[in-house]
This record gives C-alpha cells, sequence and structure tokens, in this order.
C-alpha cells in the first residue's frame, strides 16, 4: 500500500515563503478588525530574519499564537475554519487536488504533515477529505489554549513523525511519495521512496535536479 504525505503550504496558489498560510490568516482577521496594524506590521519581516537564521521556528510559532492565549480550544479551531471557509480555500491549487485524487484512486493513505499548528492544518485537512493529520500539536489545559508545542514538526521531527506513522500502519518510506518546495523538507524528502518537488525554491529545485526527482510546476 502507498501512502502520501504532503505539506501544508503545497495548497497555496502562490507560495511566497514557509509562513504564507499564518500571513493569510493574520491579514484576514486584520482585515476583520482583530489584528491591530501594528501587530500586523511585525509579521512582515519575520520571513526574511527566518531565511538567514536569524529567528527559530518554535519562536516564529510562539509569536504568532500568543495572541490567542486564554481562548478556547473550540473558539481556536472555530477561527481557523471561518478563516478557511471564508478565505483560504481560495487558495487551493487544482493541480494538487488531481494529484491527491490520483493516489486516493490508488488505495493510498492521504497525510497531511506539517510543522504549522494543528488548528491551522485542521480546515484543509478536513476539506480535502484526508486520512490522517500530522502536525505541530496545541497546548490545551482544562479546555483553553496555552500555547504551541516547542518541538515543531520540522526537519529531522518531520521524518520521525512521519516514521512513526508508517511503523504504526506497517508501511514503508520506500513506498511513500512526499510532496514539497522548501529545502528545509529534505529530510524526508531524501528518506522517501517517491519524492516530488512542486514549484521548489531554488536550493531544493538544484537537488532536485541533480537527483533527478519529480518536478511539479503548478
Amino acid at each position: 500500500m502507498r501512502h502520501f504525505l504532503i505539506w501544508t503550504k503545497q495548497y497555496c496558489q502562490k507560495t511566497v515563503d514557509n509562513f504564507f498560510i499564518s500571513q493569510l490568516f493574520y491579514k484576514y482577521y486584520f482585515n476583520k478588525g482583530e489584528v491591530k496594524f501594528v501587530d500586523y506590521l511585525k509579521l512582515l519581516p519575520i520571513p526574511i530574519l527566518y531565511a538567514f537564521g536569524m529567528l527559530k521556528l518554535e519562536y516564529i510559532s510562539k509569536v504568532l499564537s500568543d495572541k490567542y492565549i486564554g481562548l478556547s480550544e473550540s473558539e481556536i479551531y472555530s477561527k481557523t475554519q471561518k478563516w478557511f471557509d471564508d478565505f483560504g480555500h481560495k487558495f487551493i491549487r487544482d493541480k494538487m487536488i488531481d494529484e491527491i485524487e490520483y493516489h486516493r484512486n490508488k488505495n493510498a493513505e492521504i497525510v497531511l504533515i506539517s510543522a504549522s499548528p494543528r488548528n491551522i492544518c485542521y480546515p484543509v485537512f478536513s476539506h480535502l477529505n484526508m486520512d490522517e493529520l500530522i502536525s505541530t500539536d496545541l497546548i490545551i489545559e482544562n479546555n483553553v489554549f496555552k500555547g504551541i508545542q516547542g518541538n515543531s514538526v520540522y526537519k529531522e521531527e518531520k521524518v520521525n513523525r512521519a516514521e512513526k506513522f508508517l511503523k504504526e500502519n506497517n508501511m514503508t518510506f520506500e513506498d511513500s511519495y512526499f510532496y514539497s518546495d522548501s529545502i528545509s523538507d529534505l529530510p524526508l524528502l531524501e528518506k522517501v521512496g517517491n519524492p516530488v518537488c512542486v514549484n521548489p525554491d531554488k536550493k531544493l529545485a538544484k537537488i532536485a535536479i541533480n537527483k533527478q526527482w519529480k518536478i511539479l510546476e503548478v
């Protein structure tokens, strides 16, 4: 049996940076008047600082999530679902849906694996009727949101979580497909038997060409 691993932002028609999904989310609520202009401005340099190694993913996740600490679990998921229903779904790529259906017809396990928080991933996971969601977990205590787990599903941790899923389901990396556009996903791309690079960034594109990996331009 084959299974299919795909990273959250592969669904976007534009891939600007690792935090494009989060920026779309905050832009939506900025336009709704729930995010202050000064707070939205603070997000703009994050992708550049991250690209130059000046910020860690865990720190960025904390900055993005702190605003919602104290809300109930249902409120956290309701906010991301409303964003997706009103705005986020417009960015889903038809080509990626076709890829999912191709694998589904092959009796694949369709898995969304992402460093993004679970509440951000869940609307996409649900909308596309996927089988499993592997993402950075939320800290929920007494039904109250307390923040994001410190160990993000990122780089080697993404490999670890994927391996755990495979073992639990009697599957192997060799029969797996993984779709990504970022050099940060290189550890998992190198593990699977069928790596696919979707609109890859410059570093990943160079590696993909050298390794003769499949490249999709969508």
